[in-house]
This record gives structure tokens, sequence and C-alpha cells, in this order.
């Protein structure tokens, strides 16, 4: 019987197409627990206060997000930059709930900003963690105010929204502009699981209404992977 290339059989028969999930030695997400604050791989950015045009649509498991631009040429796309690399980013896509967990906690949601170099390689995420901001301050998250109201689109339905127009500042605005965070060397949270990413987790998490989480568990469904054990993730280094 034909396999797809790469891929092998366990010793229990069981096929396995994506070896690096299995093997790799720096697989997200993982969990923070107890780590400081880093004070490495500072990032900045550049052109993600414009607002862009993009498709809106639900990745299979909950909203997501790609902005429009020429598929070979992504320096029109907002870009962050740090060690000197500069990475553009290529979309957004939310889990529920969140992939990362902090000091053992899970959050009941996480928006992953994609980020890729000029080659097209995806080679950095921010993991922003969503979280209920409480009764006394429960107004609604700007950045998630922008999405269609009334049309988030559920996982079983294929329709995209074109044209919708996002500021992506706000998420980074939301949670402190990003100078409070922790990171680390991980990989992709799905197939293939590639590595040698940069993840940037934000300390604080961005806050929404009832309203608004109630709106985004309605379209989405149960999409974390299960939390990796920390080996040569270089958290902070």
């Amino acid at each position: 019987m034909s396999r797809t290339v790469g891929s092998i059989f366990t010793n229990g028969g069981v096929f396995i197409e994506y070896i690096e999930c299995q093997t790799g030695s720096h697989q997200s997400p993982i969990n923070i627990d107890q780590q400081p604050l880093a004070t490495t791989h500072q990032p900045t950015f550049e052109g993600y206060d414009r607002v862009m045009p993009g498709n809106f649509f639900n990745w299979d498991f909950g909203p997501a997000f790609t902005p429009h631009h020429p598929t070979d040429e992504l320096k029109d796309l907002p870009s962050m930059t740090f060690d000197g690399q500069k990475v553009f980013m290529i979309g957004w896509h939310i889990h529920m709930p969140s992939e990362h967990l902090v000091n053992g906690t899970r959050s009941r949601g996480e928006i992953h900003l994609v980020h890729a170099n000029e080659e097209g390689e995806e080679s950095a995420v921010i993991g922003i963690r969503l979280e209920v901001a409480s009764r006394e301050e429960n107004t609604p998250s700007r950045f998630i105010s922008q999405l269609p109201e009334g049309q988030f689109i559920h996982y079983n339905d294929t329709t995209q929204l074109e044209g919708v127009t996002i500021n992506h500042q706000l998420a980074i605005e939301e949670v402190g502009r990003l100078e409070r965070y922790w990171t680390y060397t991980g990989s992709l949270t799905t197939p293939p699981c590639h590595e040698g990413l940069r993840w940037f987790l934000p300390e604080q998490p961005l806050l929404v209404s009832d309203a608004q989480m109630v709106q985004l568990l309605a379209v989405s469904r149960f999409s974390h992977r299960v939390t990796q054990e920390i080996w040569l993730h270089d958290i902070n280094l």
C-alpha cells in the first residue's frame, strides 16, 4: 500500500504522516510555569496601524483572517522585527481554548498572529491569550469589535467574507504593546509541526466582553494541542 513520502509506521503499525510532530525537540505549545519575563529578542512593529483588507473565514475550528497581498510579495504586510530579522504578518486564527498555559492555567482562547520571512516561510508567532473582562470592566475588545457584527462564520461553514478591514495595532495595544512577554523557540502547533519558530507570548491577555466571548465560542470547537514537554525550547534565552 502506498504512503505519503516521509511517513513512517510505529511499532504498533500506526501510520504517522508528520514525523516531526512526534520526534521534535522543541514542540509547541508549552506551559510557562513560574518563568520570569523576557529581556531578549525585543520585537518592534511597523505597519500594524494600517487598516488591512482581507478574507474573514473559519479555519474549521474558529475565526481566522488572511490579509490581501500578492502571493510572492509580503513587504506590504504589517511586519515585526526582532534580532535584526523582519517577518511579515500573513494571517491569524483563533484556538478555543488556549494552547499555551501560564502557571498551569489555560485561558478561554488564544489568537495566533502568524509571521513569515520574505521567502514565505513561517518564522514567528504571537500567541495572545483571550480572557473575559471582569464584571466591573466588561467592555468589548476594540480588536474583536472590528469583526463583522452578526456574521461570525461557524466552523461547519466554508463562507469567506472578502474585503473585511482590520487594524491589527489594536490587538498589540490591548496586550500592553508587547512590552512584557515570554519568548521561546518552538514549532507550529498543527501538522507538519515544523520547528524553529520564535514564539512571543504577551503577559497581558486580550480581554473581551461576555458577549464577545459567547460569539467566539458559538462558532468554534475544541482545537488546542496537548501541552508539550519542555526540552530544547530555550525559554527567554
